[in-house]
């Protein structure tokens, strides 16, 4: 059975750059799309938080900055030779 899409979003596409084309996983926290980016013509995961809203300002930004570290760590580490 396919996970549920809870956005709506597969098919579209996100800032121009990230096509959203399944949904591979969904838990209490967030949805994770199987996605393409278009400028790259590279297959990308694309992260999507459920209750981001809920924190607070200083939370949200600590966390914000917590996920494009570990986006950055997830990139170098799949381009490493």
């Amino acid at each position: 059975m396919a996970p549920s899409d809870p956005f709506g979003w597969v098919g579209a596409t996100i800032g121009g750059k990230y096509r959203l084309d399944a949904v591979v996983g969904e838990g209490g926290f967030g949805v994770v799309y199987r996605g393409h980016h278009l400028g790259l013509d590279a297959p990308v995961a694309v992260k999507c938080l459920k209750q981001l809203g809920a924190l607070a300002p200083a939370e949200r930004a600590s966390f914000q900055r917590m996920l494009l570290d570990e986006g950055r760590l997830l990139h170098r580490l799949s381009r490493a030779d």
